[in-house]
């Protein structure tokens, strides 16, 4: 199959009216179909092209000393899980049970214990890599047929300001975005992993793909058609549905694309993000996503995304994917 995108866009000129100014301003929108998630993106190119940035001080820092997250041993809740070690180490990484746990086998990903470390700008490709190493370890052990790991990165993100981690979840339930996914290659009548390969092979033409490994068949992108907000980075690996079922070779390459993306979507897009895995069961045929999107806590401590931050009349910047992907391209030469 083949996406054509621009029957996938469509382009409306509209006007609004000033309050400040008092006249009329024009103004062109930009609507775009996401055939993978069946979700639509609202785009306005003529809106200020500036990163996200919240205003917050971060809190004190804990004491290394007295953090939690740099004596895992002592001070860290362990797995009771009968297949499951109490808790695991790879070299500066350590993975545990989370204290208050939403599924039978809920973790939590210390990307580096041994110094105390407030952001993930602080983490290179060997920390990314040991983490997910030892979540599909734990996954490996727990004999569930799912798993998802998501990191939090800004204020409001609990822990994760005093020390950064990421949370990974074992289970024999698929996640709504994954059940999302297959229903729409379904009404494709295509496997979930053809319709991404597809979809890549489409934004390749746009100039979307920042970076790409072809042993692995690893890529990080730039989404055209965002599902969470108005910018997003993706890393996919189209050889496997899961993080479980990954090689070697093919981890260290995801790994490196999480630090790459990581910084990139920081430096340019926002200064706090969330990262969320899509992911499906051993041998299916479907494609592994870390989708990095900003996330942006209202004024009244609520978290949301930033699609929805005007409803609070907050000014929520529109970058195009295209130009985005240039800017990106630019700081990568």
């Amino acid at each position: 199959m083949y996406f054509k995108l621009n029957e996938l866009e469509k382009v409306v000129n509209t006007k609004v009216y000033d309050e400040i100014h008092k006249q009329e301003i024009e103004r062109t929108i930009i609507f775009r179909e996401n055939p993978i998630f069946m979700s639509r993106a609202r785009i306005e190119p003529s809106r200020e092209e500036r990163k996200i940035e919240t205003d917050f001080a971060y809190p004190i820092k804990v004491k290394e000393e007295e953090c939690f997250f740099c004596h895992p041993n002592e001070k860290c809740s362990k797995f009771r899980h009968e297949n499951l070690s109490p808790i695991y180490f790879l070299n500066e990484s350590v993975v545990f049970s989370n204290l208050y746990p939403i599924d039978e086998i809920m973790g939590v990903v210390v990307y580096d214990y041994k110094r105390h470390v407030v952001s993930p700008l602080e983490l290179n490709s060997s920390h990314w890599r040991d983490g997910l190493l030892l979540v599909k370890k734990v996954f490996e052990s727990s004999g569930k047929k799912y798993v998802y790991n998501h990191l939090n990165f800004g204020p409001k993100s609990a822990a994760s300001i005093e020390h950064f981690h990421g949370q990974f979840i074992c289970s024999n339930y698929e996640s709504i975005l994954t059940s999302r996914v297959r229903e729409n290659a379904r009404k494709l009548e295509v496997s979930p992993r053809l319709a991404l390969k597809s979809w890549i092979e489409a934004l390749d033409e746009k100039g979307l793909i920042l970076k790409r490994d072809e042993n692995t068949s690893t890529y990080l992108f730039v989404e055209w058609a965002p599902v969470f907000g108005k910018s997003e980075l993706v890393i996919t690996s189209t050889y496997h549905s899961n993080l479980g079922e990954m090689e070697d070779l093919e981890i260290q390459k995801v790994a490196e694309f999480l630090e790459l993306g990581s910084k990139l979507f920081f430096t340019h897009v926002s200064n706090q993000f969330t990262i969320i895995n899509v992911a499906s069961f051993k041998s299916d045929e479907f494609c592994n996503q870390f989708r990095i999107v900003a996330r942006a806590p209202l004024e009244q401590g609520m978290k949301s995304w930033e699609g929805f931050l005007e409803l609070s009349g907050e000014s929520v910047p529109n970058i195009l994917p295209e130009a985005l992907a240039q800017k990106l391209k630019n700081e990568l030469r």
